[in-house]
């Protein structure tokens, strides 16, 4: 199933991001204390904030995403970002919640270049053992964590109910560039401290 294009434009949305870099709100969600300590229990004490993306899929609407790793889109060394999946709506397997491989965060897998699609980065079945597939269904208010090499994937909303997920990234402070990166926003350190030539620190954002 695809977008619908009947559909005004204002009921298409699919994706926003860097919203917490423009609104306050968005802002003090993605620094809430108790996001931030599981976050520091995950990647240690020393946190680098990078961006967000708000995710819709709307009733009956909404495309499949395929198989990837999030890291595969971000230039950075090691791959040890970590995503904070927030359900905006109950998220279940009717209206396309998340679905990962456990395990998968152990590797990078080189990824296929799609020339349709909602990704332009992904991976085939055949990349993978999809068999131990899991559907991660989330109730409104709560939350995954996710490393970003973990594979995972998403179906269309299939429902007559919206799918929304709001995911604020992070990292430690050891990841370096691998090729330049132009993020107008910068990257801000919420707790601990950054390392020389690293990225957080000052010149290297």
């Amino acid at each position: 199933m695809e977008s619908r294009t009947d559909l005004p434009r204002e009921k298409r949305l699919r994706v926003m991001f860097n919203l917490t870099h423009r609104d306050p709100f968005f802002w003090s969600h993605a620094t809430r204390p108790e996001i931030v300590d599981t976050v520091e229990n995950l990647i240690g004490p020393d946190v680098i904030y990078y961006t967000d993306q708000l995710f819709v899929k709307g009733a009956y609407n909404g495309t499949a995403v395929p198989w990837h790793q999030d890291s595969a889109y971000w230039p950075v060394d090691p791959p040890a970002l970590l995503s904070c999946w927030m359900a905006l709506d109950d998220a279940t397997v009717e209206n396309g919640c998340v679905r990962v491989l456990p395990g998968s965060h152990k590797k990078a897998i080189a990824h296929r270049h799609f020339k349709q699609g909602p990704q332009t980065l992904g991976l085939l079945d055949e990349d993978l053992d999809p068999a131990n597939e899991v559907a991660v269904e989330i109730q409104a208010g709560g939350a995954m964590f996710h490393h970003s090499l973990l594979v995972h994937r998403s179906e269309p909303n299939r429902s007559a109910k919206g799918r929304r997920g709001l995911v604020s990234i992070y990292l430690p402070n050891y990841c370096r560039f691998t090729r330049p990166w132009d993020f107008k926003y910068g990257f801000k350190l919420l707790r601990g401290g950054t390392k020389p030539g690293c990225i957080g620190h000052k010149g290297e954002n």
